[in-house]
């Protein structure tokens, strides 16, 4: 199995494609990722490291399908990769048996890398809104 690698959204500073690599998982059994922008000429390409702890770039942005940017900040977006580590009360069992697989004994949502590779782009918008609603609900 080889390294697998996609875009993840749009560089911030330049327009360019943000890619993320994804090692062979037998050879590198780790979750580990590299950001990088596509752009050889952006510093944001030389600034794309390893980042094995999953910190993503706060310079990604991820596009709905019909072209609305939805920016994130960099803990709004590391929630979404990492999983996102909710109450029970926020779970939706249909979202959960269809995305992601709920992990009981740690009460946590482990939300799959897959949502950025088979055109999940409106999950993911889904989930951020779900994100959102609940840091407001948590600072009011």
């Amino acid at each position: 199995m080889s390294s697998k690698s996609w875009i993840a959204g749009e560089c911030k500073k330049c327009g360019y494609e943000v890619v993320v690599t994804q090692p062979d998982s037998e050879n590198y059994p780790y979750d580990d990722y590299w950001w990088y922008c596509s752009n050889k000429d952006c510093s944001f390409h030389k600034q794309g490291e390893h980042t094995g702890d999953m910190e993503v770039p706060t310079w990604i942005e991820i596009e709905k399908e019909n072209k609305i940017t939805i920016e994130l900040d960099k803990e709004d977006m590391t929630a979404l990769v990492k999983g996102l580590h909710l109450p029970l009360e926020l779970m939706d069992e249909k979202i959960i048996s269809e995305n992601g697989n709920y992990a009981a004994s740690y009460g946590r949502w482990d939300w799959k890398w897959n949502a950025f590779q088979k055109n999940s782009l409106e999950e993911i918008y889904q989930v951020y809104l779900m994100l959102k609603n609940y840091q407001e609900d948590k600072n009011n």
